[in-house]
C-alpha cells in the first residue's frame, strides 16, 4: 500500500502539468467558450489546491446530470470525470477516483485515455476491464454495417465496431446488413469483466447494380421500371454520386437496363444475373465472372438536341420555347431537347402559337404568321343596367376569325371596373396596361344585354392600344347571320392604296358610262383621256357609271388597264397607279380593329432587306396615313402626329402632301399647340388640288376655316 502510494506520488510534477493542461486545451469539436468551474479548476490546479479543484469540478458534473443531455455535455462531463479522477489520485483517493473513471467508461466504454503515468494507466484499464464487457464481433463478409441497441435503452441503435470492443454490462441486439444480403440479428447477454465472441455471416441473396453518370439527374430504370435518379456529387466531380440499386434477382433471362435524361441520347444494356450459388467459394482471374454485383461506373449520356427555326412575318419578334424566351426569329436555337414543345413567337403587332417535335440533330423549320391577339373578358351589361356575364367560350369558339385572335383572360375586379367605368385618358392609360401586362394587341369585355329587335343578346366591346373609344358589336350566338357578321367586322381590312389612272368622272343622266371631268396633269392618263370623254369599258368589264369604274379599277392588279372610250373605235392602254387612300376619321367603321390591323400590317413591312420599291413605299406610307387617321378618330392625337411625322406625300391633285399638313394641323390644334396648328393650316389653305379623302372635301377649304376659328377671340 505504501509503495502504491509512493509511486503515485513520484509522479507528482507530471501529474500537476497534465491537469492544468487537459483543464486549459477545449475538447476537440467543442464550444470554444469553457466552463467557469473549468476555468477554476484550471486555475486552483495551478495553485497545487486539489480540494478545491475537485470541489469546482463536481460542481460542474452535478449541473450537466441535471440539464438535458446533448453531444456537448456529454463531451464536458467525460473530461469533468477524467479531471476529477486525476485530482483525487493525487490526493491520494483511489476509491473515488475509480468511481469517477467508472462513470467515465459508462458514457464512453472505448474511451481513450493518455494517462500521465503507466501507474495511473493500469487504475483505468483495470476499472475498465472490471466494469465492462468485452465483445468480440467476427463478421462476414467484413464490410457489412453492424449495428447494436440496448434492451430497455431510449437511446437508437448505434454503429458497432468489428472485431473486439468495450461495451457496459446488458443484453444487446446486435443487427448485420448489408446490400444484396440477408440481414441478421442476434440477441446476446454482456456481463461485467467477461470477453464473448460473436461470429455472424450473411447469406447472399440478390446482385447489386452500383450506377455512376456523366451527367447527373440521369433516370435508372430496371425491366421499365424507375429504380432510382443519379444525384450529383458534394465534392464537385462531374460524375454522379453511386446509384446503387438492390433486389436484382437471379433469373434465365437477362434485365434490360436504360438510363436516360431530358434532352440526353438514352442508353440500353443487357444485365444477365445466374443463380447465385455458382459464385460460392468460387475465384476466377476475372472477378466479375464470379462476382454477381454490376459496375456502371461512368456511363456518358450524349446531348440530344434538334434545331427550331422560326421565320417571322414581323420584324425583332421573340421566339419563346415552352414558356422561355429563347431568342428572335430569324435566328435557329439550335439546342432545343428532342421531344415535343410549344412554340411561341410574339412582337408588338400579333402572336403565334404552334406545337412541334424535335428529333436528335434534325431541324425544325417554322413560319410564323403572326395575327393580332384581343383577350376577352367577361363583364356586366355598360352604364350601370343590370347584366349577367356572356358565355366567353362558346363566343370564343363561335368567333373564330383568320386575322384576330380572342383569348379568354381573368381581370380583378378592379381592372374590369376601369375598363367599364374608365371614360377618354383614364381608359386608354387602363387599357394600355392591361395590354402591356398580358402583351397582346387588344382587350374585348363581353355581357349579355337585353335582346334589340333583331334578337341580338350579347354586347362585346373593342379597345386596341392607344384608344379611348371602344367599337361595339352586337350579334346572337342563335343568329348565325349575326356572328358571321362579327367576324366578317373582325377581319376586315383597310385599303390603304387605290388603283388610279388619273381622272376625275362622274354620271350623267340617261348616258352610260363614266363622264370624265378632269384629268391630272402628272397622272398616267394625261394626253391621253380628256375631259368629256366617256369611259364604257375597262378591260372586259363594261361601265355604266362610276361605281362600276371605281368597282373594276379596284379589282385590277395589272400594271396597265385597256380602257373603251365612247364613239372611239380602238381601245387605249393606260398605266395604273396605286394612290394613297384615306378612311374618313367620321366613317362609323370598327375603328380599333382597324388599328390593329393596320399596326400589324406595318410590323409585317418592317421586315430587314434590301431599298423598299416605290409600289411598297406607297403602301407603307398609305398604312401610316390611315392608322393616324384612326387613332385620330379614336381620340389619341398624340399617337396620331408622331405617325403622321413619317408620312411623305407627293403634291398632287388628290390626297396628297397638302392632306398630311391639314391632318397635322388638326392633332396640334387639339393638342393645344396652336401655333404649329396655325403653320399647318396655312400650308394646306395654299394646296388646291388637295383633297381629304378620294371623294373630297377640297383641303384648301377646309383649312380656311380651321384658320377662321383660329383666329376667333374663344381660341386666342
Amino acid at each position: 500500500m505504501n509503495s502504491r502510494r509512493f509511486s503515485l506520488r513520484c509522479t507528482f510534477a507530471v501529474l500537476v502539468l497534465a491537469i492544468i493542461t487537459t483543464i486549459a486545451v477545449p475538447v476537440a469539436g467543442q464550444d470554444t467558450e469553457r466552463p467557469q468551474e473549468l476555468i477554476a479548476a484550471e486555475r486552483l490546479a495551478a495553485a497545487g489546491d486539489w480540494d478545491q479543484v475537485i470541489v469546482s469540478l463536481t460542481q460542474l458534473i452535478q449541473r450537466l446530470e441535471a440539464a438535458p443531455g446533448d453531444a456537448r455535455s456529454g463531451k464536458l462531463l467525460i473530461e469533468a470525470y477524467e479531471k476529477r479522477a486525476l485530482a483525487r489520485l493525487q490526493t491520494g483517493d483511489r476509491p473515488n477516483a475509480t468511481i469517477d473513471f467508472t462513470a467515465l467508461l459508462q458514457i464512453d466504454p472505448n474511451y481513450v485515455f493518455a494517462a500521465p503515468s503507466p501507474g495511473i494507466m493500469n487504475v483505468f484499464e483495470e476499472t475498465r476491464k472490471s466494469t465492462l464487457a468485452s465483445l468480440d464481433v467476427a463478421l462476414t463478409p467484413e464490410d457489412a454495417i453492424v449495428v447494436l441497441a440496448k434492451d430497455g435503452a431510449t437511446s437508437p441503435e448505434t454503429a458497432a465496431r468489428i472485431g473486439s470492443q468495450w461495451l457496459t454490462a446488458g443484453s444487446y441486439r446486435i443487427t448485420a446488413r448489408k446490400i444484396g444480403y440477408e440481414t441478421r440479428t442476434e440477441q446476446v447477454e454482456l456481463r461485467p469483466g467477461k470477453a464473448q465472441r460473436l461470429p455472424i455471416e450473411l447469406r447472399r441473396t440478390t446482385a447489386v447494380l452500383r450506377v455512376r453518370t456523366i451527367p447527373t439527374g440521369v433516370s435508372v430504370r430496371v425491366d421499365g421500371e424507375l429504380k432510382g435518379t443519379t444525384q450529383a456529387a458534394s465534392d464537385g466531380d462531374p460524375r454522379s454520386e453511386m446509384l446503387v440499386i438492390d433486389g436484382i434477382v437471379p433469373r434465365a433471362t437477362p434485365y434490360r437496363l436504360q438510363m436516360e435524361k431530358d434532352c440526353f441520347v438514352s442508353t440500353t444494356a443487357e444485365l444477365m444475373v445466374p443463380p447465385l450459388e455458382i459464385w460460392k467459394g468460387v475465384a476466377a482471374a476475372d472477378p466479375l465472372a464470379w462476382d454477381p454485383d454490376r459496375y456502371y461506373d461512368q456511363v456518358s449520356l450524349r446531348r440530344a438536341f434538334g434545331t427550331i427555326a422560326v421565320t417571322a412575318d414581323q420584324s425583332n419578334a421573340v421566339v419563346s420555347i415552352d414558356g422561355e424566351r429563347r431568342g428572335t426569329a430569324g435566328t435557329p436555337i439550335r439546342d432545343v431537347c428532342r421531344g415535343d414543345h410549344s412554340i411561341d413567337v410574339r412582337s408588338p403587332g400579333g402572336q403565334f402559337s404552334q406545337r412541334v417535335r424535335v428529333e436528335l440533330d434534325d431541324e425544325v423549320r417554322v413560319q410564323a404568321k403572326l395575327i393580332p391577339t384581343y383577350g376577352i373578358v367577361n363583364a356586366a351589361l355598360q352604364k350601370g343596367s343590370p347584366g349577367a356575364p356572356g358565355d366567353l367560350a362558346a363566343v370564343v369558339k363561335a368567333v373564330r376569325a383568320s386575322d384576330l385572335n380572342l383569348v379568354p383572360i381573368e381581370l380583378a375586379e378592379g381592372d374590369l371596373a376601369s375598363l367599364v367605368s374608365a371614360t377618354d385618358d383614364s381608359l386608354r392609360a387602363a387599357t394600355d396596361r392591361l395590354l402591356q401586362r398580358f402583351d397582346i394587341q387588344g382587350i374585348a369585355t363581353l355581357a349579355t344585354v337585353t335582346p334589340d329587335s333583331e334578337g341580338r343578346d350579347l354586347e362585346l366591346r373593342l379597345l386596341a392600344r392607344g384608344s379611348s373609344k371602344p367599337d361595339v358589336l352586337r350579334f346572337s350566338l342563335k343568329n348565325d347571320t349575326s356572328v358571321r357578321g362579327v367576324i366578317a367586322t373582325l377581319e376586315q381590312q383597310v385599303a390603304v392604296v387605290r388603283p388610279s389612272i388619273g381622272i376625275d368622272a362622274v354620271d350623267v343622266m340617261r348616258l352610260e358610262g363614266a363622264v370624265v371631268t378632269g384629268v391630272d396633269p402628272n397622272g398616267p392618263s394625261a394626253k391621253t383621256i380628256a375631259p368629256g370623254d366617256v369611259i364604257v369599258g375597262i378591260g372586259t368589264n363594261s361601265i355604266v357609271d362610276v361605281a362600276t369604274l371605281v368597282a373594276a379599277l379596284a379589282k385590277t392588279t395589272d400594271a396597265t388597264v385597256s380602257v373603251r372610250l365612247r364613239d372611239k373605235s380602238a381601245p387605249i392602254t393606260i398605266a395604273v397607279e396605286r394612290r394613297p387612300n384615306v378612311v374618313s376619321m367620321y366613317e362609323s367603321r370598327p375603328l380599333n380593329v382597324a388599328i390593329t390591323e393596320l399596326n400589324t400590317r406595318l410590323a409585317r413591312r418592317q421586315l430587314p432587306g434590301g431599298a423598299a420599291s416605290a409600289e411598297e413605299q406607297r403602301v407603307d406610307q398609305g398604312i401610316r396615313l390611315n392608322l393616324a387617321t384612326a387613332l385620330m378618330a379614336a381620340g389619341n392625337y398624340s399617337a396620331a402626329q408622331q405617325m403622321l411625322s413619317d408620312v411623305r406625300l407627293e403634291s398632287r391633285r388628290g390626297i396628297s402632301n397638302g392632306t398630311v399638313d391639314y391632318l397635322r394641323a388638326v392633332c396640334y390644334k387639339q393638342l393645344k399647340q396652336l401655333a404649329e396648328a396655325r403653320k399647318l393650316f396655312e400650308a394646306a389653305s395654299q394646296d388646291q388640288g388637295a383633297l381629304l379623302t378620294e371623294f373630297g372635301p377640297a383641303i384648301s377649304y377646309l383649312a380656311k376655316e380651321e384658320l377662321s376659328a383660329l383666329a376667333s377671340p374663344a381660341q386666342e
